[in-house]
């Protein structure tokens, strides 16, 4: 019984094809972790009087057209005069979160200078901000109550007029010159001696 051939040894490794698939998943999924980290925006809070048409995961942050974020989650503020709205702002935009930023809600306003926010009949009503860079960043925001008057960084001719009487004027009344409208109440206030 000695004449049976002695048996062939092979140095058997711990390495198998088979874990090959959850390594790459593995890093796959660290890969899209990390993408996910690096591209997160920061996360805000802007306090609304109203939350009238604001909806979390669709309501959207606009500056010029673009959207630079989202509304995320939407609760009564703690003294329940008004509701807070969290919003995730994209990360290229988180260095115009300063004290200076506005936000206001864009909706559908009728007045005697005219009808503005139509385009929310059918999309929606969406968050406006009028980002300011600073140096150091905020968190929490006040919005306006009303869309803030044109900016004097705009070009054209800005004047200050001082009247006695207010009249029929209102922010956003258009200004005539022969019959042709050249410009647009921006705003208006009492004068320093409170009579004009």
């Amino acid at each position: 019984m000695s004449d049976l051939p002695s048996p062939k040894k092979h140095k058997t490794s711990n390495w198998s094809a088979i874990w090959v698939l959850p390594l790459v998943a593995l890093a796959i999924g660290a890969w899209l972790a990390w993408r996910a980290f690096d591209q997160a925006g920061v996360d805000i809070q802007v306090r609304f009087e109203s939350g009238d048409g604001i909806q979390a995961n669709k309501t959207e942050v606009l500056y010029k057209g673009i959207s630079v974020g989202k509304v995320t989650d939407l609760h009564v503020s703690k003294d329940i005069k008004g509701v807070v709205a969290t919003i995730e702002i994209k990360k290229e935009a988180q260095e115009y979160l300063s004290k200076d930023t506005r936000f206001w809600l864009v909706k559908p306003r009728v007045s005697l200078a005219g009808v503005t926010g139509l385009e929310t009949l059918v999309s929606g009503v969406y968050i406006a901000v009028d980002p300011v860079k600073g140096e150091k960043e905020e968190r929490y925001f006040t919005a306006l109550k009303e869309p803030p008057p044109l900016s004097d960084k705009l070009p054209g001719l800005h004047l200050t007029l001082k009247a006695d009487r207010l009249g029929s004027l209102e922010q956003g009344s258009p200004v005539f010159y022969r019959q042709i409208q050249v410009g647009q109440v921006k705003s208006f206030q009492l004068g320093d001696d409170q009579r004009t």
